[in-house]
């Protein structure tokens, strides 16, 4: 065998898995349909942000796809699963951000788009084994500040309010943002 052959191009090499390379893409085709069909019947402005972050999203899908099948066609790679079917911790915590992000869209109708970002971000730092104190608070914290301040205070975005923008919202009619 050839030194310049690198063990996953050698022909007794087993293939890469790459099936499961595919739920990040599918995930991601999803939501640019959803920003399409969402923004179709709003003003242009928003049709256009809907093209602007649509179009490259499915043509970086178009492109993963088609290394994908390339890889394929080479022998390189198969569709199997790989290890995103077993059942290991980065599974389990994989899964549990799944849940945190889902309980995030259905909380966000009640809690608003600040607290339950805050406490999603939370959750998520702590489940991604983020143990300072300061990055637990700080990051949500200002991740969720700045949303409430670019997309409601300043922009006046329709956004689904909560108790913090219930409590904010007279500094906002008063003139106090």
């Amino acid at each position: 065998m050839d030194d310049h052959l690198s063990r996953e191009t050698s022909p007794g090499a087993p293939k890469r898995a790459l099936g499961a390379d595919l739920l990040i893409p599918a995930v991601a085709g999803l939501f640019a349909l959803y920003f399409f069909w969402d923004t179709w019947n709003l003003k242009w402005e928003a049709r256009i942000n809907g093209i602007l972050i649509g179009v490259p999203l499915l043509g970086l899908i178009v492109l993963k796809i088609a290394s994908m099948a390339i890889a394929i066609t080479e022998g390189r790679a198969s569709m199997r699963l790989g290890s995103i079917a077993a059942w290991t911790p980065d599974q389990r915590r994989r899964l549990v951000l799944l849940a945190v992000f889902a309980g995030f869209a259905m909380l966000i109708g009640w809690l608003g788009v600040t607290l339950s970002l805050f406490l999603a971000l939370l959750a998520s730092l702590w489940i991604l084994d983020v143990r300072s104190p300061a990055l637990l608070v700080l990051l949500p914290a200002g991740t969720a500040a700045l949303v409430y301040v670019l997309f409601i205070a300043v922009l006046d975005k329709r956004m689904p309010y909560g108790p913090v923008e219930n409590l904010l919202a007279p500094l906002l009619v008063g003139g106090g943002i």
